[in-house]
């Protein structure tokens, strides 16, 4: 058993596949490699259009979206929203560097199963509010 770098891997069911929406690519390819570590599936993308596009096609059997808030041309909530048309119960954890209000504007309320995180955060954070929305029962 290698170094895991210390992640706590034992929520992972190992078929779980996470969709990650970020445009900064040094971010994404960091977000991503850590969910590979946790065991899951990952997809990516790099605009709102894209993963509109991937969780079009991955509908049944994505399971959790990962979406900067703030992204050219499309925000992580439109992603979102757009993303639960086809799959309903998608779990979504919003990341962002701003605050909570600002990020989702308006005072949007978040739905079951969506979560928000500021960045940056410590990588044991992220890891527990992915594994727990994972195990959340279906919406």
């Amino acid at each position: 058993e290698g170094n895991s770098g210390g992640l706590d891997k034992s929520r992972s069911q190992g078929n779980e596949t996470v969709l990650v929406v970020e445009d900064e690519k040094a971010v994404r390819d960091l977000t991503a490699r850590i969910l590979r570590q946790l065991g899951y599936k990952v997809l990516t993308a790099a605009s709102g259009a894209e993963a509109i596009e991937i969780s079009h096609s991955y509908a049944g059997s994505l399971t959790l979206l990962v979406t900067d808030v703030v992204m050219p041309n499309m925000s992580g909530r439109q992603v979102a929203d757009a993303a639960r048309v086809r799959r309903p119960s998608l779990r979504v954890l919003f990341i962002t560097g701003f605050s909570y209000n600002s990020a989702l504007g308006r005072g949007d309320a978040l739905e079951p199963g969506m979560e928000i995180m500021r960045k940056p955060f410590l990588l044991d954070a992220f890891a527990s509010k992915v594994n727990e929305l994972i195990a959340l029962q279906p919406i």
